[in-house]
């Protein structure tokens, strides 16, 4: 693969000033929490060998109020990551037994409540949904049916403060209690299209097809961008918007790259999906060399203003990307 530097100006900014509410179990934090533009830092977790300052595997990163962050373990039990580096539990999940990966705890999302929804594959693929609460048990409050592919199942906070259900290439909303039905396709996107991933861009909503990227706004399409670069189906997607017409995006175990406004793409930072040992990898370094694999299985991706969060699971741990950053290329 030749990979050729390309410098991509942005500018954004992070600031990480609060907490929630006291939990329980602290974790050693972290000395650097916050990444120098164009290198990346290990926010917290320190890898699968457990020790001071260890993680569970996160699954999915949502923000919460206080500038904190809350990630979901492989365990379905939801953490809070505070400014310095902190990480405590917020709530525990449901007990699931022992389901197959992918299926088990898939997506975490807050409501217009501030509870925490929990999106979970149980052993036989049903999706089912629950509300967490600290000090509280887990309420079941919906199932709606068996998925094709769990890597497909996302939680989506929209511009309206609704929280949508991505199962298997599309949108459910709950119309009534316990009730979920599909949102009613927008004009101008056929049904054939598979959404893989969606995050909320300012006023819009940002989805990602294979070879495309939508943005709907008041239910309808506001913008379409043809992709360059494909995102495989079956690997599982994520997507940060980068503020600017772009967005940052990954599949399971394969990259992070930054796709542009007109379309085009480098990427980020490699992964070696289980080709390495994760003890060989550097907790810090420089990104868009790609000269080494420097991530495992991005399994989420988060932008906070001037850094950008990525969910390492493979490795027990959360990246944090310093921007503005350079790219290299790849080959689709």
């Amino acid at each position: 693969m030749r990979r050729t530097p390309l410098v991509l100006t942005l500018t954004l900014t992070l600031t990480l000033t609060a907490s929630l509410t006291a939990c329980t179990r602290t974790e050693t934090p972290q000395t650097t929490t916050k990444a120098q533009p164009g290198h990346y830092i290990t926010l917290a977790g320190n890898g699968p060998d457990g020790g001071p300052g260890s993680i569970e595997p996160p699954i999915d990163l949502i923000e919460a109020p206080g500038n904190t962050i809350l990630f979901l373990g492989e365990s379905g039990t939801v953490f809070r990551l505070t400014p310095d580096g902190r990480v405590s539990q917020y709530a525990g999940g449901p007990n699931l037994g022992n389901p197959t990966p992918p299926n088990g705890p898939l997506s975490i999302a807050l409501d217009a409540n501030g509870a925490v929804l929990l999106a979970v594959a149980t052993s036989s693929g049903v999706v089912d949904l629950y509300k967490l609460a600290p000090g509280a048990p887990p309420e079941r409050v919906a199932s709606v049916g068996k998925t094709v592919n769990p890597l497909s199942v996302h939680l989506v906070r929209t511009p309206s403060d609704e929280v949508w259900l991505l199962k298997d290439g599309w949108f459910l909303q709950e119309t009534a209690p316990g009730v979920f039905e599909p949102v009613p396709h927008p004009k101008g996107l056929p049904k054939s299209g598979k959404v893989l991933a969606a995050a909320r861009d300012g006023e819009a909503l940002l989805l990602a097809l294979s070879r495309e990227f939508v943005w709907l706004q008041d239910g309808k399409v506001s913008r379409r961008v043809h992709q360059r670069g494909i995102l495989h189906e079956t690997q599982g997607a994520s997507i940060a918007p980068d503020g600017k017409g772009g967005a940052y995006a990954a599949n399971h175990g394969a990259y992070v790259d930054m796709r542009l406004p007109d379309g085009s793409h480098g990427s980020i930072m490699d992964g070696h999906s289980g080709r390495v040992p994760c003890t060989t990898m550097p907790s810090s370094g420089i990104t868009g060399s790609g000269d080494t694999a420097n991530l495992s299985k991005a399994a989420q991706l988060l932008r906070r203003e001037d850094q950008l969060l990525v969910a390492d699971s493979g490795c027990a741990r959360i990246l944090a990307i310093g921007l503005p950053t350079k790219t290299f290329s790849w080959a689709d």
